[in-house]
């Protein structure tokens, strides 16, 4: 099967969901949104992930990927070439600022089309990280589970530290609804490595489907060292409609 691109129906860029939470200073309540990421804005969002998400992400964390610059290479690659797929989506201050609050990269894996299949990766750890998460997505088997050939996922969720503690991370979880009902999508099925993230899915109604304690992943994942995770479980957790 072919890739799945975004239909040409669907305006870009698209609001998804709208929410109230204190602003950066945290004196007052302002709205914020949730709508697709521009692509004016694509080396801000790299930017993110590379300064908050890579040091504290349980799997980037668990192979050191901070001090690794040719596996940060191949991460900024694959993060980038998603983000050209238009699925991606932001968190935006809506009160004047139009601040960039924090990313997800969002993407649709679909039947029998293997998207790294062509890449060319500077570090064997960035293969390994793909063979973890090939593990736990083939365990969980998203396809023959729900009879499908696409489903929504993503490859981070990353809040900025001066706008956490806001719910960011629930409402981008929870919008994913209304985009699985534009996209024509049944399925969203995600890994969410690290406690306040499955919590977060949880509250969105999302449900565990597989998961796997840490100890048994880096049995398997030997590459890995994964005592410094806040979490007992790498879990995936799914939503259909």
């Amino acid at each position: 099967m072919s890739k799945f691109t975004r239909p040409a129906y669907l305006k870009f860029p698209q609001i998804y969901s709208t929410f109230k939470a204190l602003n950066k200073a945290g004196d007052a309540e302002i709205e914020y949104q949730i709508r697709d990421l521009p692509e004016d804005l694509f080396e801000k969002a790299m930017e993110i992930l590379m300064k908050e998400f890579v040091p504290e992400e349980t799997i980037c964390v668990a192979c050191d990927l901070k001090n690794n610059k040719p596996a940060c290479d191949d991460s900024y690659m694959i993060w980038y070439e998603t983000l050209l797929e238009r699925f991606s989506v932001g968190c935006f201050t809506n009160d004047g600022s139009d601040e960039l609050a924090g990313v997800t990269i969002m993407t649709v894996p679909t039947l029998n089309f293997d998207p790294f299949e062509n890449m060319q990766f500077n570090e064997n750890i960035s293969k390994e990280m793909l063979k973890l998460f090939d593990f736990t997505l083939n365990a969980e088997k998203v396809y023959e589970k729900y009879n499908v050939d696409k489903y929504l996922t993503d490859y981070g969720i990353c809040i900025r530290k001066e706008f956490r503690n806001r719910g960011i991370a629930l409402e981008f979880i929870k919008s994913r609804t209304q985009m699985m009902k534009m996209l024509n999508i049944q399925v969203t099925s995600t890994s969410y490595t690290v406690i306040a993230t499955q919590k977060a899915a949880i509250k969105a109604g999302h449900f565990e489907s597989y998961s796997i304690l840490y100890k048994e992943l880096q049995q398997k994942f030997p590459s890995f060292d994964f005592s410094k995770s806040n979490a007992d479980m790498y879990k995936v957790m799914d939503f259909k409609i």
